[in-house]
């Protein structure tokens, strides 16, 4: 039990009980420990003897994990991979630094070699080699042994973005995925992948939303400006209203009915000033500066007017 890789445990002890509880024999594939501290995949077959009172499983295991077939079917789910999605997957030894590049589109650009024993010292040259300069630093900082164990502890799956120059001066944008193979052993799986159509589509969508905002901008402060020239040209002749209409008013010699007719027109002029007034406020609203200021009224005077 203790051989056993710690996610393969409880499906093998509940297939052995039933096993035992039904006397059929089984088979099953999991991962045994190995003395170096690794695992190794073993097809497990098994068979019960019933003697007497006493039933008795008998165990077959015969190491599988480097069988052509099972190893060809790997390569060929992995070349489907890397063609429609990635460039390269490759897993990496937590515990020892080494790696293995399990499959690699070479047309993509360089990659590691097919296998090596210091990942970290690999690739941090390949990053020098090609990672646009600016970025190089802080990228190969992220992909140090230590940093990629402790991001995943923390995060499970992580993602980084960095643009690579390539021979003709012009740059591709790739995306690195990390996660785990098996965290027991500090397995990780690096797979990259080449986004520079997704990142083009995006500087689009963001330059087309950026002149869209600038010619609401634009329509915005047009209108605004119109509004406070018309409201200005209005308000010159209707000062002249309201001033002839006062000095009338101040007249004596006004009968009531013209007099009533002079104040409706005088209420009427302010309160056609106060609405461009208003106008003139939206402007001040939408660019902050509207002041709010208290002053007092005669409330009878108000709901009479």
């Amino acid at each position: 039990y203790g051989c056993v890789h710690p996610d393969d445990r409880s499906n093998l002890i509940h297939t052995i009980e039933d096993a035992l509880r039904n006397l059929s024999g089984f088979r099953m594939d999991l991962r045994l420990r190995t003395i170096t501290d690794g695992y190794i995949w073993v097809s497990v077959s098994a068979t019960i003897d019933n003697t007497g009172d006493q039933r008795v499983v008998y165990v077959a295991l015969v190491d599988i994990s480097a069988d052509a077939d099972y190893l060809h079917q790997q390569k060929q789910i992995l070349d489907v991979f890397v063609r429609k999605q990635y460039e390269h997957i490759c897993s990496i030894d937590g515990k020892h630094g080494g790696y293995r590049v399990l499959n690699s589109n070479q047309y993509t650009g360089p990659f590691l070699d097919e296998e090596g024993t210091d990942f970290e010292k690999d690739f941090t040259a390949l990053i020098r080699k090609n990672v646009a300069q600016a970025e190089r630093e802080q990228f190969a900082k992220l992909f140090r042994i230590k940093a990629m164990l402790d991001c995943l502890e923390t995060n499970g799956d992580v993602e980084y973005y960095c643009t690579i120059i390539t021979e003709e001066e012009k740059p591709r944008y790739k995306k690195v995925w990390l996660s785990w193979i098996d965290r027991e052993t500090k397995m990780i799986a690096l797979v990259s992948s080449d986004v520079t159509d997704e990142h083009h589509r995006a500087q689009e969508s963001r330059e087309a939303l950026l002149a869209a905002l600038q010619a609401a901008e634009q329509a915005n402060s047009a209108k605004s400006e119109f509004l406070s020239r018309m409201s200005h040209d209005i308000r010159t002749p209707l000062n002249a209203i309201i001033g002839y209409t006062e000095m009338c008013l101040e007249s004596d010699e006004l009968c009531p009915q013209l007099r009533d007719y002079l104040s409706k027109a005088d209420s009427s002029s302010k309160f056609l000033l106060s609405l461009i007034n208003d106008i003139l406020n939206m402007s001040r609203i939408e660019s902050g500066k509207l002041a709010l200021k208290e002053a007092l009224f005669t409330l009878p005077v108000f709901l009479d007017s």
